[in-house]
């Protein structure tokens, strides 16, 4: 389980995320100058500031929640400037790095698929996946160790059988092969399009165009400082969450989904604990 941490202010944040993204929940918005007027001021309980793999998805599954929520990014959605750009991304269960990445795998399939039939888009392609190595390999040890642990289809064949049923592949005889029939790919910057389409159906507000200069607790707020003024969240239980790249986009949908869990009652019953910063202690 990831905790939350009381900071002198009484916000929480989410300790040991590495930040690519950042939702700074409360509530409020920005009146046009840096001086705080209550009379103008527009009310959310989230703010999330960037909106890339991570970022859509919170700001999309927060505001299915009924979360009146507010989103900036510097650059139109779908960007080429960050880590959730191009055309495809792998996606796969028997995740030869750990096991304990499976469960979560599991449930991003079903939320990219609840999105696409929310959406209308193609978003997840199972085209299946060969992956050959040495048989004492880290690849193919660690993806029959995913397999076996949660009961995943997983095809074993020699390098000889590989290569007849893929004649495009010269492997050596001496490596050994697994298929994975439901792996495939995912169109990226159609999924975060989708998020963010997603997220203001269900009533987000979304601003491009927004520098985000830093943000500060204010009393019993938040304040976000940004180049069309600043946004006031006026909440004595406002948070900050991050989200994360280097593990992967496939895991953008059910990380935004943990995160909006956090954000809502500061726990969440995925299985997100062994992403702590603590397994490196």
């Amino acid at each position: 389980m990831i905790r939350w941490k009381t900071v002198p202010s009484g916000h929480r944040t989410l300790c040991g995320a590495t930040v690519s993204v950042a939702a700074v929940l409360g509530k409020g918005d920005a009146c046009p100058t840096a001086t705080v007027c209550s009379h103008t001021m527009r009310t959310f309980d989230v703010i999330v500031v960037g909106l890339g793999g991570i970022g859509s998805a919170a700001a999309c599954h927060l505001a299915s929640r009924g979360q009146r929520v507010l989103g900036l990014d510097r650059f139109p959605i779908a960007h080429d400037k960050g880590s959730s750009h191009g055309q495809t991304r792998l996606i796969r269960l028997a995740y030869f790095e750990h096991p304990d990445y499976v469960p979560l795998l599991q449930r991003a399939y079903e939320l990219w698929r609840d999105l696409e039939a929310r959406t209308g888009r193609r978003l997840l392609v199972e085209s299946g996946l060969v992956m050959a190595g040495p048989g004492d390999g880290t690849v193919i040890t660690g993806a029959l160790t995913s397999a076996a642990t949660h009961g995943l289809e997983l095809e074993r064949l020699s390098a000889r059988e590989a290569c007849r049923r893929w004649p495009v592949f010269a492997l050596p005889e001496s490596w050994a092969v697994v298929h994975e029939r439901r792996a495939g790919y995912l169109f990226v910057e159609a999924c975060v399009a989708a998020h963010a389409e997603a997220a203001q159906q269900a009533g987000a507000t979304l601003e491009t165009g927004v520098r985000v200069h830093g943000w500060r607790a204010d009393g019993a707020g938040v304040v976000v400082s940004t180049d069309r003024g600043v946004k006031i969240a006026e909440h004595s239980g406002g948070h900050i969450v991050a989200g994360f790249s280097g593990h992967g986009f496939k895991f953008a949908s059910v990380m935004g989904s943990a995160l909006a869990d956090l954000a809502t009652t500061g726990s969440t019953s995925l299985p997100i604990g062994f992403l702590s910063p603590r397994r490196f202690c």
